[in-house]
């Protein structure tokens, strides 16, 4: 009987989470304004290529659309790893974004 009580209690806290899992967290969006500095694209492959020339592109749209200044920063090396360092050490802000060189993403 032991084994049919572990299993109802098993199937009752399995439904109880799964359960609580569907509930909706409380979210608010919020206007925030972009800090006062130039937004950094970071292309982690050197210039002239493809991707740096469609990172250009998409950051001329950005720079009009938001009225900001675009800085494309080309950082090529170690396949790429320099230029995700990069982005990873910056600051948090939501001032440099990774251009990814995965074109099949393209």
């Amino acid at each position: 009987m032991s084994v049919l009580i572990a299993r109802r209690q098993f199937i009752l806290s399995s439904l109880a989470m799964a359960s609580a899992s569907l509930l909706p967290a409380p979210a608010v969006a919020q206007a925030r304004k972009l800090a006062d500095r130039p937004i950094r694209v970071i292309v982690p492959l050197a210039a002239g290529g493809g991707v740096d020339v469609f990172a250009r592109l998409l950051s001329e749209k950005l720079r009009q659309k938001n009225g900001q200044t675009i800085i494309v920063d080309n950082r090529a090396g170690a396949n790429g790893s320099v230029g995700g360092n990069a982005v990873k050490i910056a600051e948090p802000d939501g001032t440099t974004l990774l251009f990814s060189a995965g074109t099949h993403v393209i």
